[in-house]
């Protein structure tokens, strides 16, 4: 039994000897992968404490950079604050440096002279800001710009043109650019493009600013402005097709607020033409003759007929275009046709040569437009032309025609 007893722990022991060495193997195993593991988890913390470093930068430079875009946004703010001020003190009857820091300096600093120069150069680009002395400490006041009258418009066409497409339009008196005008604006730009016309040719009153009358100098000033920003942007365009505005006598109102509304608006728009104001001769290749050109005219005056108290006389009408052609040293003659706006009324009196462009939103009989169509000889001379009234219910649509010739005594 002894000798039995021996052998089986003789062989226990062997047993347990096998498994310690399995064990050794796995301790040394599991060292090893421990030692792996703590290199992986330095290598991961190392990385980590990378990646949060540059989170850490990344929040300062956001940090920063919002710090700097808040700063920045004060500063158009105040910017824009003191611009307002600046205007206000212009409009008031003028700016002297000086006496607004003095005005300014307790709640804006040291540095308040700096945002006035700046916001005084900044209006200046916009309204027509000058010195009205020669003192020491000049006063800026604004001044009504210079505004061409009587100007020329030069029409180039082929030699072998046979006809020339024009619409003309008037007193659309804009006092708001809304859903409805862009809309209407669409509908003008479908129709001259299904014409075959690339010029619009527009007589006068193509803003109203009558809304800001009763305001104060400073909202005449910056209501009006408004208005025109308006136009510039929000007013539809059509590649190839262009708007010549002549001003009229609503549009001379922005004049006295120290900018040319109708400059602006062509100074910003490629599509937009300035033809001054009041008249201005349109030629075709640059020729003023009876048979290649013709004058448009924005009057600033009423004929009323005795009976009719809207309308306007004829006579009192030729008398006026033969006082002005007198003026300017010209025969009226000399030119093919007179179009007029500002009578709110269509009209072709051929006897006389005179065409009134009716109002297209304010018109006494019919909103619209004149579809002009113009025809040349083989010298590219005016041969006849072509009225087509358009009444305008939410889009153009012609109505007749009519023939006109001028009557050219050999």
């Amino acid at each position: 039994k002894l000798e039995n007893q021996v052998t089986s722990l003789e062989a226990l022991k062997g047993e347990l000897q096998k498994d310690n060495d399995n064990l050794r193997k796995v301790a040394t195993e599991l060292t090893e992968e421990v030692a792996s593991l703590k290199s992986e988890l330095l290598e991961v913390q190392a990385a980590l404490a990378e990646k949060e470093e540059i989170l850490k930068q990344y929040s300062e430079e956001e940090d920063k950079r919002k710090k700097e875009d808040e700063e920045n946004t004060r500063k158009v703010e105040r910017l824009a604050r003191v611009e307002q001020i600046v205007l206000a003190k212009i409009a008031a009857g003028g700016l002297v440096i000086p006496e607004l820091v003095s005005d300014l300096q307790d709640e804006y600093g040291e540095d308040i002279r700096e945002d006035i120069r700046t916001s005084l150069a900044n209006l200046r680009r916009k309204f027509n800001i000058q010195k009205n002395s020669f003192m020491t400490e000049p006063k800026y006041v604004i001044v009504p710009p210079k505004a061409l009258t009587d100007g020329t418009f030069d029409i180039t066409i082929p030699e072998d043109c046979k006809s020339y497409d024009i619409l003309l339009v008037s007193d659309m008196h804009i006092s708001k650019v809304n859903d409805k005008l862009i809309r209407d604006y669409d509908s003008i730009l479908d129709y001259c493009a299904n014409n075959n016309i690339r010029l619009i040719l527009n007589a006068g009153d193509y803003f109203d600013f009558r809304k800001f009358s009763k305001k104060s100098y400073l909202e005449k000033i910056t209501g009006s402005k408004k208005i025109v920003d308006s136009v510039i942007s929000k007013i539809p365009q059509s590649e190839g097709i262009y708007q010549a505005v002549l001003g009229g006598n609503h549009d001379r109102d922005t004049l006295k607020y120290g900018f040319d509304a109708i400059k602006m608006l062509a100074d910003e728009r490629e599509d937009f033409i300035t033809l001054g104001y009041d008249h201005v001769t349109i030629t075709f290749n640059g020729v003023h003759s009876m048979l290649t050109s013709f004058v448009m005219h924005h009057l600033d005056s009423k004929f009323p007929e005795p009976a009719v108290d809207n309308s306007y006389n004829n006579e009192a009408l030729i008398s006026y275009l033969d006082d002005y052609y007198t003026k300017v040293g010209q025969e009226r003659n000399n030119s093919y046709l007179d179009i007029i706006g500002h009578f709110h009324r269509s009209g072709l009196d051929g006897l006389n040569g005179i065409c009134t462009v009716p109002s297209l939103y304010f018109d006494r009989y019919n909103n619209g437009a004149w579809h002009l169509k113009v025809y040349f000889d083989s010298q590219t001379q005016i041969k006849y032309m072509i009225f087509k009234p358009l009444d305008f219910k939410e889009k153009l649509i012609p109505t007749t025609e009519f023939a006109y010739q001028k009557l050219v005594l050999k």
